[in-house]
């Protein structure tokens, strides 16, 4: 009844309190730049150099100034800015900055499609940065369709995907933010308990996170008021008396009094209400408050049985206007005075009223029966067959605003087992983070070992090479060189194979247990695999050292005259090259340093006249 959700007043809170934690250990603080003008603030923001900080310094920096009403033209110099740096820099934060400032100017200049033109812009960037946040894009599609229709889907998915995403995070500010957004919605299109169930979840988290929402805790009471719980709306409201307590010069404080007037009538706490009425004034009170009012002052007088008003043209005009509302409220004891004549025009209206089907049936079900219910009291000594037609009217609108109210009480049944599914789905994901991440672990430790073996083979052969170079040195005739270089070579082959199968054999584990893993750790694992090149190892080549050793006893003179002429290092460092080995795998194999070999290769191309990018 006195439910309200104020213009961009939740637009103007999300977008402030985005990074409200992002400037505690910032070499450039907001708080350094929030009350200087925009050509002063774009100086400092430029000294920041992080792509991540600056675009949220601008952020806040607009937000802060659009909360303190500064207008369009203030800030332009400061929109420009960030718009021209962020091109510069192709910076995808700052796109989300500057399409988040946009979409709400145009929101608060009421052109509804250019700004949900830049919602769906944002929503664009979502998967692009990780500091990217896609709740501004859904906050501001489900704002803007809001605004151009209150009963919008579009606006309950959009928001319902915003509180899913703050329930997973565990937010408590978005949480907020959206259990208000999302029980208006419910309450426009007239699902209250649902409504209600998301307020107090938003009232909940609020008052966890100090977040302080008065006009959250009003609509509150007001949901307890429209399902009949006046008892419940009382008691609410003193719980939360200090929150709901404001000044009575501004719509806040008024609409707080007016409501609390209402249960206190509602409860038969006719004389409270009244000292509490009292204390507004009829020329004081808000114009979009004013409905509120005069239904207020009219039920008093009701009350009282003064009927002194009605000569009032104003307030004969006001009883008029508030007619289903005083028939609906009109409790049994004043029905009998309205048929005195201070009160008979307003018979009158509610007969001309019923017959205009038009307007009729735009009234709920339960005003209707109300209606149709005191004309057959009225009817009822003059004509009591027309009196008793109303009475049957009467009691079929009531039916059917009960069969209406058990579909919505069902809706309302499905919609919170739809969250209840939501919440499950968050708790099941949750669990499965938990598994990956020690599948994860295990992974690394699986990797660990398969780097260990693969250091150790590198280590085995090398050790051998250098074995035989030093035994070369004690062999004392060309036979016996011949015959240990071919023994040599041998075991050198068994230890490749073997350090070959082994690591297929390791790899094949790995790969079964990354099949089964997250894609984000078969990601993480495969970049791993790459830095150490551990696919170098592959069955099919095999470019074993053996081979390499034995190729220089191939006559390579005929390709590469003076091949001949080169040392045994040159002629070994010249095939291993050729077979594609890099520098510091040649050091390895010939247990030479890194250096050295870059050195014989410049000398290489010198003698086998090669050219400038040989070996590179």
């Amino acid at each position: 009844m006195f439910l309200s959700f104020l213009k961009l007043h939740f637009a103007g809170f999300f977008l402030v309190t985005s990074y409200t934690n992002c400037y505690k250990q910032e070499r450039i603080t907001f708080s350094s730049i929030k009350d200087l003008l925009p050509l002063e603030a774009i100086k400092r923001i430029e000294l920041e150099k992080d792509p991540v900080n600056w675009p949220r310094l601008c952020s806040n920096y607009f937000s802060t100034a659009k909360s303190n009403g500064k207008s369009d033209s203030f800030i332009k110099p400061a929109l420009d800015y960030l718009y021209d740096r962020t091109i510069k820099e192709n910076n995808t934060l700052g796109y989300d900055a500057y399409y988040r400032i946009k979409s709400y100017q145009f929101l608060t200049n009421n052109e509804l499609d250019s700004a949900i033109s830049y919602g769906y812009k944002i929503l664009a960037l979502k998967d692009q940065h990780d500091s990217i946040d896609p709740s501004h894009g859904y906050h501001l599609l489900g704002l803007s369709y809001f605004y151009k229709d209150q009963n919008s889907d579009s606006t309950r998915q959009y928001w319902t995907r915003g509180y899913k995403e703050a329930e997973i995070k565990k937010d408590n500010h978005m949480i907020n933010l959206f259990g208000v957004n999302l029980g208006t919605y419910y309450y426009n299109n007239g699902n209250t308990r649902n409504a209600r169930s998301l307020f107090l979840r938003a009232h909940e988290v609020g008052l966890k996170s100090d977040i302080s929402n008065s006009i959250l805790t009003n609509n509150i009471v007001s949901t307890f008021i429209d399902e009949g719980q006046y008892q419940e709306a009382d008691e609410f409201w003193i719980a939360n008396q200090k929150q709901l307590t404001a000044d009575l010069n501004s719509y806040k404080g008024q609409l707080f009094l007016l409501n609390r007037i209402k249960v206190l009538q509602t409860l038969n706490k006719w004389e409270e209400a009244k000292k509490k009425f009292n204390l507004l004034k009829i020329n004081s009170v808000d114009p979009n408050l004013f409905q509120n009012y005069a239904q207020i002052y009219i039920d008093n007088k009701l009350n009282d049985k003064n009927f002194d008003f009605v000569s009032d043209s104003f307030w004969r005009k006001t009883l008029i206007d508030n007619a289903p509302h005083i028939s609906f409220n009109t409790s049994k004891s004043i029905i009998n005075n309205i048929t005195l004549p201070e009160l008979d025009f307003f018979v009158k209206h509610l007969i001309k009223l019923e017959s205009d089907t038009t307007k009729f049936n735009k009234l709920s079900l339960k005003f209707r029966a109300k209606i149709c219910k005191q004309l057959g009291h009225y009817f009822m000594a003059s004509n009591p067959s027309k009196a008793n037609s109303f009475f049957i009217k009467s009691i079929a609108f009531f039916d059917d605003a009960k069969i209406e109210e058990n579909k919505t009480q069902q809706k309302v049944i499905d919609e919170l087992n739809q969250l209840d599914e939501t919440f499950s789905e968050i708790k099941r994901k949750e669990e499965i983070i938990k598994d990956s991440k020690k599948t994860q672990d295990a992974l690394k430790i699986a990797l660990v070992l398969v780097l260990i073996i693969f250091t150790l083979g590198i280590w085995l052969v090398i050790n051998i090479v250098k074995i035989k170079n030093i035994e070369k040195k004690h062999l004392q005739t060309e036979q016996d060189v011949l015959k240990r270089e071919q023994e040599l070579n041998n075991r050198i082959v068994e230890y490749s194979k073997s350090l070959i199968e082994r690591n297929i054999s390791l790899r094949n584990e790995i790969s079964t247990a990354i099949a089964s893993a997250p894609n984000a750790v078969k990601s993480e694992v495969n970049q791993i695999l790459k830095d150490f090149q551990v696919h170098g190892f592959n069955s099919q080549e095999n470019p074993s050292i053996a081979k390499q050793l034995i190729k220089e006893k191939e006559d390579w003179n005929d390709k590469y005259p003076g091949f001949n002429l080169l040392n045994k290092t040159e002629q070994r460092v010249f095939v291993l090259t050729m077979e594609s080995y890099r520098p510091k795998e040649i050091a390895n194999v010939l247990g030479v340093s890194t250096q050295y070999v870059r050195n014989v290769k410049s000398r290489l191309k010198t003698k086998l006249n090669l050219t400038e990018d040989w070996g590179n």
